[in-house]
């Protein structure tokens, strides 16, 4: 009786542990929802809703008041304004893809199926689960405990980008020598380009002048020391400093 009620304790404080802990969110995107099947020649045909929104122009007309005075005496009057807007629905639009055979994955209960048992399994068109995470691996358990079991799961394998190389550039065209009139002596050939002419020498610069002849400079006078700043001067940040209260007399 003792290792009974232990182990009735045991179980219901492991329930009340799991479902107190806290859930994890996945690190995947969501799954979608289609209907699928598996044809004669292995491919999976796959039929899934995509909702396209459809702009709609309509109008519409409000009724309001507005008091005029005449004569001294206000007098109500109902205006009409008409304005348009532009509102948007969705439209469901069914759209039917193939993938190959070879590039796709179907899972049950957790085991990846054969060709063979996913042929069986997908023999006719059921709804199915599109793993759109890992496509090779489960879905996540944050997914699966919203569907039952015996759900069919797919995972397409995504295809590679295609690298397109960058288009040459065109290389000029060639421009054909003009042609001389028949009788006409031949065109004589254009000069050759001179080359730059060399800029004339610069002149020497003069000697500087001895170290006895040049008159001493001054020194600049050292200026007197700024007084320090307090960290906390609000002021500091425009430039300028808060008036210094020592100059006023004193009462």
């Amino acid at each position: 009786m003792i290792r009974w009620n232990l182990a009735v304790g045991a179980v219901l404080l492991a329930a009340a542990t799991s479902y107190g802990a806290e859930p994890r969110l996945p690190h995947q995107p969501p799954p979608r929802m289609a209907v699928a099947t598996i044809d004669a020649q292995g491919s999976l045909e796959i039929a899934h809703v995509v909702f396209k929104p459809v702009w709609e122009t309509k109008t519409k007309q409000a009724v309001y008041t507005v008091v005029r005075v005449i004569d001294g005496r206000e007098v109500p009057e109902q205006r009409v304004h008409t304005f348009t807007y532009q509102e948007s629905h969705d439209v469901p639009e069914t759209r039917v893809t193939k993938i190959p055979p070879g590039a796709f994955w179907v899972h049950r209960d957790g085991e990846l199926l054969d060709a063979a048992a996913a042929a069986e399994a997908l023999s006719h068109s059921i709804p199915i689960v599109l793993n759109r995470g890992n496509p090779r691996e489960q879905l996540e358990p944050f997914y699966l405990q919203f569907f039952k079991p015996g759900t069919v799961i797919v995972g397409i394998k995504p295809e590679p980008p295609t690298m397109v190389p960058p288009a040459a550039a065109p290389a000029p065209p060639a421009v054909p020598p003009a042609a001389s009139p028949p009788g006409a002596p031949n065109a004589p050939a254009p000069p050759a380009p001179r080359a730059p002419a060399a800029p004339p020498p610069a002149a020497p610069a003069p000697p500087a002048p001895p170290a006895s002849e040049a008159p001493p400079r001054p020194a600049p006078p050292v200026p007197a020391p700024a007084p320090p700043r307090a960290a906390s001067d609000p002021f500091a940040t425009y430039g300028s400093a808060p008036l210094s209260m020592a100059s006023e007399p004193s009462p």
